[in-house]
């Protein structure tokens, strides 16, 4: 069907169970985090389950319900599905088609930014991550001087790294595998480089189709509250400036996650090019990135109603967010509406009161 947001309008008003699709070292472990604090019960999604479909989600709910009985005493409370979430973890990605079963949230990053952080995990020891094209020289090049690999030996290796033939195109390759392209298998995306807003609007638009997000939950109430200072002056770029200098991966600066100086450092004007105008061009073209490692994109790809006519390879992009924000502004103009209605209709009756009151004092003299 070429109308996108005649689909959209087709998925249920209300999705109440919430998935997050993980996009590696994309604020991942962020927004789980986050998400763990309000939502007790996590079903996990592997790459081998198969459809992302009810049947599928409830037998892994069953499991988790079984294996919370079998460790509890008799008086202990169960799992509220309520409570729950699914995880759709590195890989497994998801459709249109998965978004019945719930609200989708996933999370794009800038590529430059991408590329460095998923070298740094890699150099770290960490896991997965790589496509099906691998080439030998992929850990020959990775970092060898922790905790920050910026040494003149380590940078050098990352440019290295960054050329091989299975490493070009893998941020392309694991957004559009995630979501699709144009991303449809997800409702919203958090923009690491707007990390507390955005992922604040997705779980507005979350709770605005019928969703349970307690905001309350600590770390819930710290993105309202980083919303609030935001909107004061040179905080948020007190924020960049500290984030750059600090090389930190996680979002919500958890030391743990620093691997790695910053992004500029790595790149020359040259690699720099070769990322933007190499397959990672078309998240650069539909998110606004402005170039190598900049935090500055279109705002509008996340929270303005002009997503919905973004292209991707020629294909329009509707998603859920334009709906709630159409919806939200009639609701707004139709209560407008009423109001001026009723004001205008009190002040003719007022009018038309006073011409009596006047009449009846003019016969009675």
């Amino acid at each position: 069907m070429n109308d996108k947001k005649e689909v959209v309008n087709r998925l249920p008003a209300s999705r109440p169970l919430l998935l997050f699709n993980h996009n590696a070292k994309a604020g991942g472990s962020s927004i789980l985090n986050l998400l763990r604090e309000f939502k007790f019960c996590e079903i996990q999604v592997k790459t081998n389950d198969g459809p992302i479909e009810d049947d599928l989600l409830l037998k892994k709910y069953n499991n988790l319900l079984l294996q919370k009985l079998q460790k509890s005493d008799t008086n202990s409370s169960v799992i509220d599905s309520q409570d729950c979430f699914v995880h759709i973890k590195e890989n497994k990605g998801s459709t249109f088609d998965d978004r019945y079963a719930g609200f989708i949230i996933g999370s794009i990053r800038e590529p430059c930014s991408h590329f460095l952080s998923w070298w740094s995990w890699k150099s770290d020891g960490g896991g997965g991550l790589y496509g099906p094209r691998q080439s030998p020289n992929i850990t020959k090049f990775l970092g060898k001087d922790a905790p920050y690999y910026n040494s003149t030996r380590d940078i050098q290796r990352f440019r290295k790294w960054i050329k091989q033939p299975g490493i070009r195109g893998q941020v392309e390759y694991h957004f559009r595998h995630n979501y699709g392209a144009p991303p449809v298998g997800a409702d919203c995306l958090v923009i690491v480089e707007d990390f507390s807003n955005s992922l604040l609007h997705c779980l507005q638009m979350y709770e605005q189709q019928g969703g349970f997000v307690n905001w309350d939950s600590p770390l819930v109430a710290g993105l309202v509250h980083n919303k609030e200072e935001e909107e004061k002056s040179a905080y948020r770029r007190k924020v960049e400036e500290k984030q750059e200098r600090n090389g930190t991966d996680d979002p919500l600066t958890n030391e743990q996650w620093r691997h790695h100086a910053s992004c500029t450092t790595y790149y020359t004007p040259n690699l720099a090019t070769q990322i933007e105008e190499g397959p990672e061009k078309e998240l650069y073209k539909h998110f606004g990135y402005t170039g190598c490692c900049s935090s500055q994109f279109d705002h509008s790809t996340i929270y303005g109603s002009t997503y919905a006519s973004t292209t991707i390879s020629g294909v329009a992009v509707t998603t859920k967010g334009e709906e709630y924000n159409s919806s939200s502004d009639k609701r707004i103009t139709l209560l407008f509406c009423l109001m001026f209605c009723a004001g205008l209709f009190w002040a003719l009756r007022k009018i038309k009161r006073t011409k009596r009151e006047k009449k009846t004092k003019y016969l009675s003299n």
